[in-house]
């Protein structure tokens, strides 16, 4: 059993599902305001800035199917620097 593991383990991982979604050497996690002006405008209807009552602010969407996008800034394979906007929920 264990070198059912131990090959599972070293397996490359599968390429992304969106083109170049590829994951960066850091992490980043965007926080209220940060998330909130990262969101291109115009937002549609369909989504709202709430903090649903529980002081942890975001956007959520009012009914299903609604797509949001976002600006964001991050490093491309061989660390250039780039910003992409990326669609949520289309």
């Amino acid at each position: 059993m264990l070198g059912v593991l131990e090959r599972a383990v070293s397996r490359p991982l599968p390429p992304p599902l969106a083109p170049d979604n590829w994951e960066t050497g850091s992490t980043t996690c965007y926080l209220m305001e940060q998330l909130e002006a990262m969101a291109v405008a115009p937002v549609s209807a369909g989504w709202n800035w709430t903090d649903e009552g529980r002081n942890k602010w975001g956007w959520v969407a009012l009914e299903a199917k609604q797509a949001i996008k976002f600006k964001v800034r991050g490093a491309a394979w061989g660390g250039v620097a780039r910003s992409h906007c990326s669609d949520l929920g289309s």
